[in-house]
């Protein structure tokens, strides 16, 4: 065998193997989501009111409230149409968003805004021995 066709043959095999390596692993990190997460107490939430949390496990932040005394809502804060920071009125319970104007509801559902493509990200929150945890739904 030739030495250029061994060292094209033997790259090519190299190229394959990294391949099948990163899909791998690309599928096992999309497949291990990780489980709850544990971000506050519930008597800290009840202090607040609502507690917003920058850059967790789960994404660029969280947005935790609790409407009624057994019920906890989590909302990622971030717009699905530029990837604005929302702003939380608690006073009226809605998400404003100051790059277009879309305003959504407490639990992330788009009230109007033609601009934004969709509600804002949930995640499920419940409260285990009085810690909040969330997880994606």
């Amino acid at each position: 065998m030739q030495r250029r066709k061994f060292i094209s043959i033997y790259a090519a095999g190299l190229g394959v193997a990294q391949l099948a390596g990163l899909l791998r692993l690309r599928q096992g990190s999309a497949a291990a989501a990780p489980g709850p997460l544990d971000v506050t107490s519930l008597s800290e939430l009840q202090k607040s009111g609502s507690l917003l949390i920058r850059k967790t496990a789960l994404g660029p932040g969280l947005l935790i409230d609790q409407p009624a005394p057994a019920l906890v809502r989590a909302v990622e804060p971030t717009s699905p149409h530029q990837g604005c920071l929302v702003n939380w009125k608690s006073t009226r319970k809605l998400f404003v968003c100051p790059c277009h104007g879309a305003v959504f509801n407490a639990y992330g559902q788009l009230n109007n805004g033609r601009k934004a493509k969709g509600p804002l990200i949930t995640f499920k929150a419940t409260i285990v021995k009085g810690r909040v945890l969330v997880s994606r739904t």
